[in-house]
């Protein structure tokens, strides 16, 4: 078990660093939304944190959008040709909370490496 915690820390963390090494514009507003996105979810709840990023419609909070849907994507979670936010309608409460969780603790590491790294 503690191994699979382990591989899942170390995946997230790899996933991460790469989102942040993927920034090349508005790097100081991607690092400030890195560091809010865990408090928005924890506040207003993950549907409503990536609708509130949709509509503010700025080359950060879209590439974030982005990476959040590859992130579920990549656990399987979501197929790539789904909406993330019209997805998050449609989910039980259990998975909803899964995916906040996951969510996250993904931008745990990503305010990690966007301090370190932007």
């Amino acid at each position: 078990m503690a191994e699979n915690i382990r591989t899942l820390e170390n995946n997230r963390a790899k996933f991460a660093f790469e989102m942040v090494r993927a920034v090349k514009e508005k790097k100081d507003e991607y690092k400030s939304w890195s560091k809010k996105i865990p408090v928005l979810i924890k506040s207003n709840g993950l549907g409503q944190t990536l609708a509130f990023m949709k509509s503010r419609n700025k080359p950060e909070t879209n590439l974030m959008l982005e990476q959040i849907k590859n992130w579920l994507i990549r656990k399987n979670e979501i197929q790539p040709n789904e909406d993330v936010i019209k997805k998050i309608t449609e989910i039980d409460s259990s998975i909803y909370r899964r995916w906040s969780r996951e969510t996250i603790a993904l931008f745990n590491w990503v305010r990690r490496f966007a301090d370190g790294y932007l």
